[in-house]
């Protein structure tokens, strides 16, 4: 009698996992001719989230399959030190592993200056795109931005990157997919407000237009010369940015989709603001995702009788914690470095240094000493100023470490 049971019991566990491992069936709403966008945004190298994301994205990749397109509006770089220390590469192979199809360029891609190990200045003959270069590289998705071009412009030459204004780009201005036997076209795009944002150095040789005119040609491109039956946009530029509980508006992005003229996008795919927005503007749906890998955003979209339906799903909650083996043996080495350097002390505060960033305090102050000294060190400066957005949180009394 136990040699049965035992039996039965061990068929019950073996029929339960096949069911685990099998893929998701479809739901009642899942249609079909419908493509599947999936979002993130600012991820911000939130890597500690990294199994989470890998759960939800592994499981809607087994839900719609084929149907499936997984696009990024940017910022993927700047916020840990798994991250930073890299300059990038442990963030870039984890949207690898998360076969991601494609990536606004963010202003933060910029961060990390020349590629050279543990410097982010950038010194005379060096590229200040070397770190994003390298990176861009690694990648196996295209890192896009239709409205970084040269400086000064150049018109596009046979074999050079072009976008549909005919400026040279400095990076990939768009691409095509194959989803569910359509073609799908994916714009990308950079807040122009990036050139104020970003140190000259990084952006020797480039500059940004504005956004209306460029992916109002892009889109006239993907119709027209590469007759997509979708049109995509991701960008890293916010719909609505929100400053103490109040919506702030207009803005780029908002204004750009008010203006648009046909022939329009399908969807657009947003960043940069940290809040979400899922709304329809000017008939075209906008999602976007929050912050920090907390959050994927789904749209549905279809062709119903020569018009373009489309759906939100609500926002998914990414568990704080998630299984996945293959990203965290990837990210072990990347850990490990940042769990070294973690534990080095720094120095001791003898007081609490609160967050302050409406009004000079202690911490801004101190930040800002730590910079000039810096730039003394570096060769001079007189005096430095400290952007109280660039202080996330306070310092706490006592022995200061790289994890405080």
């Amino acid at each position: 009698m136990i040699k049965k049971y035992t039996l039965f019991l061990l068929l019950t566990i073996f029929a339960s996992c096949s069911k685990q491992n099998e893929p998701a069936k479809s739901m009642g709403k899942d249609e079909a001719g419908e493509i599947v966008v999936v979002s993130t945004n600012d991820f911000h190298a939130a890597l500690d989230r990294a199994e989470g994301l890998a759960q939800v994205i592994t499981d809607l990749r087994n839900r719609y399959g084929q149907k499936m397109v997984y696009l990024d509006a940017g910022d993927q770089f700047q916020g840990s030190l798994e991250g930073n220390i890299s300059k990038g590469k442990a963030v870039v192979g984890f949207f690898n592993l998360m076969q991601l199809d494609a990536a606004a360029i963010g202003n933060h891609e910029f961060d990390y200056g020349p590629d050279i190990s543990n410097r982010i200045t950038v010194e005379k003959g060096e590229d200040g795109m070397g770190a994003l270069k390298a990176r861009v590289s690694e990648a196996t998705y295209p890192f896009l931005s239709a409205n970084l071009i040269s400086d000064p412009v150049i018109s596009c030459q046979p074999g050079e990157k072009c976008n549909g204004l005919g400026h040279k780009t400095i990076f990939e201005p768009r691409t095509i997919l194959e989803r569910a036997g359509k073609k799908v076209g994916v714009i990308g795009a950079t807040t122009a407000t990036s050139r104020y944002r970003t140190s000259p150095a990084y952006l020797a040789g480039a500059t940004f237009e504005d956004l209306l005119p460029v992916i109002e040609a892009e889109s006239k491109f993907m119709r027209e010369t590469a007759k997509c039956d979708w049109v995509l946009l991701t960008v890293h530029a916010g719909l609505r940015y929100e400053k103490d509980g109040k919506t702030l508006m207009p803005t780029e992005l908002l204004s750009m989709l008010q203006k648009m003229q046909p022939p329009f996008v399908d969807a657009v795919i947003a960043g940069d603001a940290h809040n979400s927005a899922i709304e329809v503007v000017h008939g075209i749906p906008v999602l976007q995702s929050g912050y920090g890998g907390k959050h994927v955003g789904v749209l549905h979209l279809k062709h119903s009788a020569g018009k373009t339906e489309h759906r939100f799903d609500p926002l998914i909650s990414v568990p704080d914690v998630g299984v996945s083996f293959k990203v965290t043996e990837f990210l072990q080495l990347y850990r490990n470095k940042a769990l070294q350097r973690k534990r080095e002390a720094l120095t001791v505060a003898t007081a609490p240094l609160p967050l302050e960033q409406n009004k000079e305090s202690a911490c801004g102050n101190l930040v800002a000493m730590a910079v000039l000294d810096a730039a003394k060190q570096k060769g001079g400066a007189n005096f430095a100023l400290i952007n109280a957005g660039a202080m996330r949180t306070g310092l706490p009394e006592g022995t200061l470490t790289y994890s405080h």
